[in-house]
């Protein structure tokens, strides 16, 4: 590849690697080492992907702030999600809810139902750090999203209602 790896994963259900860089992603089979498929995604970078909860489903996050969704077996494009305003920069699938959260650029948490045929968002929350998020962490058991920004801050909120419950502060720099 021409561009650097920005991300890398194993899916064991359909044994296979999912290797991802600004301008493509590329599906490995994990017992050949053959190339079984190659997600091209020219419009915008990359900045994150992830699949669902049986690897079927490709989620790719842009700097454009687009979500598009695609078969992992043949790459074809199932459909686009909600946008956001800026730049995602990160994403997870949460499993057993059908639902994918992305933080964006533009200040918020978007909680999407995929399992829909088109893009329903069941949960939003803007202005959720001063600074651009440049991470999130997901509990499902406990029913918490953090997010880190570029305001030093990392907040917590509920899954369910995405309401704020509290602000770790003492950060000198960026989280990312």
């Amino acid at each position: 590849d021409e561009h650097p790896i920005i991300k890398s994963i194993y899916i064991p259900r359909l044994k296979v690697f999912i290797s991802g860089c600004t301008s493509h992603l590329r599906i490995w089979d994990a017992v050949t080492g053959a190339i079984k498929c190659v997600i091209e995604h020219p419009e915008s970078e990359i900045t994150d992907f992830c699949v669902d909860d049986r690897g079927r489903k490709v989620f790719i996050a842009n700097h454009d702030g687009e979500i598009k969704v695609y078969n992992s077996t043949t790459g074809c494009e199932i459909k686009k999600l909600t946008k956001h305003e800026q730049e995602i920069s990160g994403m997870i699938y949460c499993r057993g809810d059908k639902n994918l959260m992305t933080v964006s650029w533009d200040h918020s948490i978007m909680v999407h139902d995929e399992s829909e045929k088109s893009a329903k968002v069941l949960r939003v929350a803007t202005h959720i750090h001063a600074g651009d998020i440049m991470c999130v962490a997901f509990s499902r058991h406990l029913g918490l999203i953090a997010t880190g920004a570029t305001d030093c801050v990392i907040s917590l909120r509920e899954y369910t209602r995405l309401r704020s419950i509290s602000f770790l502060l003492g950060h000198k720099a960026d989280i990312t």
